[in-house]
This record gives structure tokens, sequence and C-alpha cells, in this order.
């Protein structure tokens, strides 16, 4: 018996739902159908920029006013920020710098933009709008960042940037204190091969525009090894009425050099010399110099680390 009751129960309490939902919908679309006023802070983005100037950082970033709109656009705008969109070129005279937007125009705009009834109270009387003369100018990419090899292995050129400077475009103003662009920070460790990336650019500043926006990074990598060869001493700045003997009369050079190019170097690929206006007179003794050697090869060391002469007079 308790279960049919409950059954005869239950179309009462669906009806009753029903309307209580229903009279919810009919208090929401009346409550929010009804024009409200309220104070609204909206943000201003400045469009149709000329191509040679760009907004300046002095303008206005929003405004403030109190706005009648129904509760509908109203409740849009608590959800989501108001923007009010300034076409800059409809108010740009030509060669001007500067815009000024009247009162009652820069009212009329947000009204049209938010669908308002009325706009009263802004915080601004007047809308300023400056534009700053942009100008371009060429500057290097500085790689930011750091690469390992496995052992044995080194780039050959180092990290390459391709290109290796670019175009930045902005204010003037601004231009003139950039003198390199660098890249994001890029890290990669035990390379053994040949390896290539593109890179993104960091902008100085939000107004800069940078032409290309990244970079390529190429690193050409060889396997190294030790070498040691024997080049000849050569001596300079002597006296023409003076002859000496040099001891030793050649120096052992130690260096890497990539496995590929082992047997390229040779002892004529290098100049070592030992400068007699420089002569260490208490021993004579010099130190020689390591004054020419290919670009290819890395960490050089020599033996000895003085040379002895002997005058003949």
């Amino acid at each position: 018996m308790e279960k049919m009751k409950i059954r005869q129960k239950n179309p009462k309490v669906k009806t009753f739902l029903f309307f209580l939902g229903l009279a919810v919908v009919f208090w929401f679309l009346t409550k929010f159908s009804k024009e409200t006023k309220t104070t609204l802070v909206a943000a201003i983005a400045y469009t149709n920029v000329p191509s040679n100037t760009v907004i300046s950082q002095r303008n206005s970033k929003d405004i403030t006013f109190d706005i009648t709109a129904n509760g509908f656009q109203l409740l849009y705008y608590a959800i989501k920020e108001a923007t009010i969109h300034v076409d800059v070129s409809k108010y740009l005279a030509t060669d001007s710098t500067k815009v000024i937007i009247q009162h009652a125009e820069l009212t009329n705009l947000i009204k049209k933009e938010l669908g308002a009834s009325t706009v009263e109270n802004l915080s601004k009387e007047t809308l300023s709008v400056f534009l700053d003369k942009t100008t371009k100018k060429k500057v290097p990419v500085v790689f930011e960042g750091g690469l390992t090899y496995k052992e044995g292995f080194r780039a050959l050129n180092g990290a390459e940037i391709v290109p290796d400077s670019v175009e930045v475009e902005g204010p003037s103003e601004t231009i003139s204190n950039i003198h390199s662009i660098s890249t994001k920070s890029f890290s990669k460790k035990k390379l053994d091969e040949d390896f290539s990336t593109s890179i993104h650019l960091i902008a100085p500043d939000p107004a800069i525009k940078l032409y290309p926006s990244s970079v390529e990074l190429k690193v050409r990598i060889a396997e190294f090894t030790q070498k040691q060869i024997s080049v000849p001493i050569e001596t300079i700045n002597l006296p023409d009425d003076m002859e000496i003997k040099i001891l030793p009369e050649t120096i052992s050079l130690t260096f890497e050099v990539s496995v590929h190019e082992f047997n390229k170097i040779l002892a004529h690929d290098f100049r070592v010399v030992c400068d007699f206006s420089e002569k260490i007179t208490e021993g004579n003794f010099m130190i020689p110099k390591v004054v020419s050697q290919p670009k290819s090869i890395f960490n050089i060391t020599f033996e000895p680390k003085k040379v002895e002469y002997l005058i003949f007079k």
C-alpha cells in the first residue's frame, strides 16, 4: 500500500517542479531584460595604425564610465572584458602623429561598440591617441644557451646562426638603444653529429618587430684527436751585423684536429717566431710565439717554453 501512495504523488511533484522551473525562467528573463545602470571599465584597442607608425606607450589602455544597458549585455561584460576598438585611420590627419577624439564622439563610439542606451561620466573628457614614428636597422643576433659534446667531439666552427643579423623595426627612440637581439635560451648535451634547429628571437620591447622572428642554429660536428708536429723556429728582429744560433731549432706543437683533417695539417701551416728584440738577457733565452696556425685546430701547446741562443761575433 505504501508503494502505491508514493507512485500517486510523483505526478504532482513533477508538475510542481515544472512550474517552479518555468517561474524561475520567466523571472530571469524579466530581471535581465530590464535596463540597468552600472560602472564599467573597458579596455581600449587601437586598430588600423599607419604602417610607418606604432601606438605610443603613453596612450590610455582603458576607460571608465557609467553605462545603461539590459541585464544580458551587462552579464556578458561581467564575464568577458569590454573592449572599445578605436580605428586610428578614421581620425588621423595626413602626416599627423596625434589624434584627439572629442567627448561627444567618444561617447557615441562607446555606445555603438557596447550596444548601450546611455553612456555617462567618462573618466576622460577626450581621448588623445599618440603615434610614434618607426625606423628600421639591422643588428647582430646573439645565441643564448649552451652546447656540450661527447668526449672526443666538438663543433668545427662553433654555433652558426643563420641569418647572423636581423632587421628590427619600432619607435626611433627605442630602436636607437638596441644593439643586438638575443635568441631564446637553448641547450643540448652530448652532441656527436651535425645538428640544426629553429630558434625564436626575443623582442626587447612589445613595440619592436623582428624580421625574421626566428633564426636557424647550425652546428657542424666532427670527431677530434690529438696530433703532434715539429716546426722550425724563425728568429726575427736580429741586427744585421749579428749571427746567433738557437737551441733547439725546432719546436714541438701539440693540438687537437678533426680526424678528417688529421693528414692535411703539416708543418708549413704554422709559423713560430722568436723575437730577438724581446730577448731575456739574463739567461740568454727567448720566448717562442705561434703567430700563424690553421683555423681548424684547437688547444695548441708547445715545448720547449723557451729557446736559448748563442751569439757569434
